[in-house]
This record gives C-alpha cells, sequence and structure tokens, in this order.
C-alpha cells in the first residue's frame, strides 16, 4: 500500500519535474522570466495545485510557464494528464538529481533522493539533455487505493553542480469513496457554508 501511494503522490509532483526535460521536444513557449522572490509562497502558474518553495527562484535552470493538470485537483482512480511549458536555462546532465518528501499529515512517508538521468532514461530521455523550450504533455493513472486525507509533497531538483533547476510544493487531500466533492464536509466552500470561515 505505502509502495502504490507513494508511486501516486511520486507521479503527480515529480512527474511533472522529472519527465518534463525532453530535449526531444523543439518548440518555442513563450516564456516569461521568473523574477520570484517569494516570502511565504507563490502559486505556479496554471491550473494545478503547485507552489514553489520558499526562496528567491530568479536563477532556477528550469523556467516554469504553466503547469496544467486535469483533473484540478487530482482525484484517485482517475487519470491525471499534466502539461508543462518552460525554458531549460542549462544542459542537465548526469550527476544531477531530484530530493523527494512526502508526507502524510504529519507522518514522513518518503524520503529520498534519485538520479535525475537514470529516472529520465526510463522514459527513453538520455543525457546531457540541452538547454531550450520544453513542452511536454504526460498522463498518469492514480490509484484507487490512495487511503484519505492530505499529502504534502516537496520536491527539490539539481544539476550535476548543486545549482537549483526547481524547488516545488503541492498539498493534496483525498478524500474518501463516499464523499464527493460536494458532500465534502472538509471542502473550503463547505466550511465557508458553515461560517467557519
Amino acid at each position: 500500500m505505502n509502495l502504490l501511494l507513494g508511486s501516486a503522490i511520486f507521479a503527480l509532483v515529480t512527474g511533472t519535474v522529472c519527465h518534463v526535460i525532453n530535449s526531444g521536444v523543439n518548440v518555442s513557449p513563450e516564456v516569461v522570466t521568473q523574477n520570484i522572490l517569494i516570502d511565504d509562497w507563490q502559486a505556479v502558474p496554471g491550473q494545478n495545485k503547485l507552489e514553489y518553495c520558499s526562496g528567491n527562484h530568479e536563477n532556477d535552470l528550469l523556467q516554469i510557464s504553466y503547469v496544467n493538470l486535469n483533473p484540478n485537483p487530482p482525484e484517485k482512480g482517475q487519470m491525471l494528464s499534466v502539461d508543462f511549458v518552460g525554458q531549460l536555462l542549462d544542459q542537465v546532465k548526469k550527476g544531477s538529481y531530484v530530493d523527494v518528501t512526502v508526507k502524510y499529515e504529519l507522518i514522513t512517508l518518503i524520503k529520498t533522493s534519485f538520479d535525475l538521468c537514470e529516472q529520465l532514461h526510463q522514459g527513453n530521455i538520455t543525457c546531457p539533455i540541452e538547454k531550450g523550450p520544453i513542452e511536454v504533455h504526460r498522463e498518469f493513472k492514480l490509484p484507487e487505493a490512495i487511503p484519505p486525507g492530505t499529502y504534502n509533497v516537496y520536491t527539490s531538483a539539481y544539476n550535476e553542480d548543486e545549482k537549483s533547476l526547481t524547488c516545488l510544493k503541492s498539498s493534496i487531500r483525498f478524500s474518501p469513496h463516499y464523499l464527493s466533492k460536494e458532500n465534502d464536509i472538509f471542502s473550503i466552500e463547505n466550511i465557508k457554508k458553515i461560517k467557519l470561515l
């Protein structure tokens, strides 16, 4: 169950980070300089539940134009479609890595580092990956058996010289099956209805 859950959350956030770097796609998306200085948090552009980690992201080597998730928020047992557009400002070479932490409520489920190039190689992408524009579409099936609760995911990616590619975080709440979005008593909309906010 832990492996199944970990793979679902892993696909959700790290799929966005790890599988977006595809030099085989040559498009020219409009990329705006990322001039982001974050006090508390800053949402990643697009239809998603992603935020940048605290800190200055002006010098991130992966500049994100947008990330769209469909459905947003993700739903267990459903296909998750991820569309990513950005700009890689420097080559990604062997030695690049990703740190991932997944927490369920306050409990750390996964805390690991992995080689970015090895993960990309599993998707038939080989390092080095040249700098330039990136546009990627990926789909993942989220398992039905994700236990209800709030999952917090933190992903930091670095190149071989320890320079930040990007750092993202996300908080996702999965409801029990018997609760639809409309009947989820913990949804912001329903809490507002009963005037708790």
